[in-house]
């Protein structure tokens, strides 16, 4: 049965900004501990690094599929193709195309590319660049298609959520649309097909219940390639161990927004309204700092404890807020604003 969405409007509830706000977070401090080393420290085997990885990509999936749910309410599928692209794909070309084109000018220069081939190569590159906003917006028009030309039948999602394991690399693909299992569940969840999901945000206010899920997302960690022998384990442990460790983060935060000091809400819920502009601000921050530190600037940490649960928290802060200044910067010209980042200039970033 297909939904008349059009004709159904569907509010915002700001927890799902608040919990991206804290997402967001997660994101920059995954990628200070990735990063912020002269390539001396080996970052996947560090605890931090390994609970945040497992699941905070997902849970922006999940956060995504959610909201979804409204645009899909409010607006035609072409209206809301035409606006994923501008959204998701220009942003992710121009950042892409520009530091592509930047950090291998010098190529073309000296003559190792000929204009046609540097322009190619160029091009080529383009659906690696910011690729979890490309994968937004495939993952909304997989979506579309389901319930669009589906109906929406739950066989076609479990089929759409299998398949993409055999998809190919090209052009990223597969990468890309690995989020479906989890921005399918958000839709679905908000759509009410999986009334399961709303009740386990609604026991958010019950503090075991983050405990539980963190205690499921260690036992997939640790255990997991011990219980399930079998094909395709690999790809079962970590969709389970995304959900469990996104159900955690949504439980804790929901928990603690009761308790959370004014002026800290408000800089999550700030976070979260614009984590589309510090996901590529402070992607495109790291790929500089790295590369200064790894010709430059011989680091390497000398307790990895302080690393990664002090120096790179503090640092992941620290770059939000200069990633704040160039938000402010930028938000005084609107058409540049809405290009770079496939939004509408804010009137005022704090």
């Amino acid at each position: 049965m297909i939904v008349q969405a059009q004709k159904r409007f569907v509010p915002r509830d700001p927890f799902w900004d608040l919990i991206r706000g804290f997402a967001i977070f997660l994101v920059v401090w995954g990628h200070s501990l990735q990063f912020l080393n002269s390539q001396t420290v080996d970052y996947e085997a560090l605890p931090a690094f390994a609970w945040i990885y497992s699941f905070h990509m997902p849970l922006f999936a999940l956060i995504s599929g959610y909201l979804f749910w409204g645009t899909f309410c409010r607006l035609g599928p072409g209206h809301i193709l035409v606006r994923r692209v501008k959204q998701c794909l220009v942003p992710a070309w121009i950042w892409e195309g520009c530091l592509y084109l930047a950090l291998n000018f010098s190529d073309l220069l000296h003559g190792r590319y000929t204009l046609p081939q540097y322009l190619f190569s160029v091009l080529q590159r383009l659906p690696y660049g910011l690729w979890f906003l490309q994968s937004i917006f495939y993952c909304s028009a997989a979506i579309l298609f389901i319930e669009k030309c589906l109906k929406g039948n739950w066989a076609a999602y479990l089929l759409f959520c299998v398949g993409i394991c055999w998809l190919p690399h090209t052009f990223n693909l597969d990468l890309c649309l690995s989020m479906l299992p989890y921005f399918s569940a958000g839709f679905l969840a908000h759509k009410g097909s999986i009334p399961l999901l709303k009740k386990i945000v609604a026991a958010g206010r019950w503090p075991f219940a983050p405990a539980l899920c963190f205690l499921i997302w260690a036992g997939l960690q640790f255990g997991g390639k011990r219980l399930f022998l079998f094909p395709g384990a690999e790809t079962l442990i970590s969709w389970l161990s995304g959900f469990s460790g996104s159900f955690m983060v949504l439980l804790a935060v929901r928990w603690a927004s009761r308790y959370l000091p004014a002026f800290l809400r408000n800089i999550l819920l700030h976070l979260g309204t614009h984590s589309m502009e510090y996901y590529i601000l402070s992607g495109y921050s790291f790929d500089v700092i790295w590369r200064v530190l790894y010709h430059f600037v011989n680091y390497t940490p000398s307790s990895l404890l302080v690393y990664q649960w002090v120096l790179t928290p503090l640092a992941a802060v620290l770059l939000l807020c200069i990633c704040s200044v160039f938000c402010r910067v930028l938000a005084h010209l609107p058409r540049l604003y809405s290009l770079l980042f496939g939004s509408r200039a804010p009137s005022s970033v704090h």
